[in-house]
């Protein structure tokens, strides 16, 4: 059997099963060099419990305690931040809306009073139908006939 892995050998001294048992047991009888890194692990494990740390805190809990702290305090410069952002987008919209408005000429129409029926079918182009029946725009469309009556 080859060495005993580290793995192995922190399971062992920790208490925790390991695969194998029967070979690994046999294995450590044999071999110095594996039986002194198991009594190694042992010394770490038995220093590492024997280790007072102080107090029980809950770490985690002071963390979001102090992090709800700071959200109470920041939520009024948030709301205001956001409040701002909205009012500069507004502002640029209006703005832009009002600049393409004057360049694009809407605002200077003729008053409706000026405005005529026949200005206002002339300026759609219905002055230039002749007869403005059916068949006078079919007129319109079709080439008109020549003196012999073809077309």
């Amino acid at each position: 059997m080859k060495h005993v892995s580290e793995l192995d050998l922190i399971r062992l001294a920790s208490g925790e099963p390991v695969r194998r048992p029967d070979d690994v047991a046999a294995h450590l009888a044999s071999c110095t060099d594996c039986a002194a890194a198991l009594a190694r692990q042992r010394e770490v494990h038995a220093a590492l419990d024997a280790w007072d740390v102080g107090p029980n805190v809950d770490m985690w809990l002071a963390i979001e305690q102090a992090l709800d702290r700071r959200a109470t305090l920041r939520l009024p410069w948030a709301m205001l931040a956001g409040l701002g952002r909205a009012a500069a987008v507004l502002v640029i919209s209006v703005g832009l809306g009002f600049g393409a408005g004057r360049l694009a000429g809407v605002g200077r129409s003729i008053a409706p009073a000026q405005i005529t029926a026949d200005a206002a079918l002339d300026a759609i182009g219905f002055g230039l139908i002749e007869d403005p029946s059916s068949t006078g725009l079919l007129n319109d469309i079709l080439p008109a006939p020549d003196a012999e009556g073809t077309q």
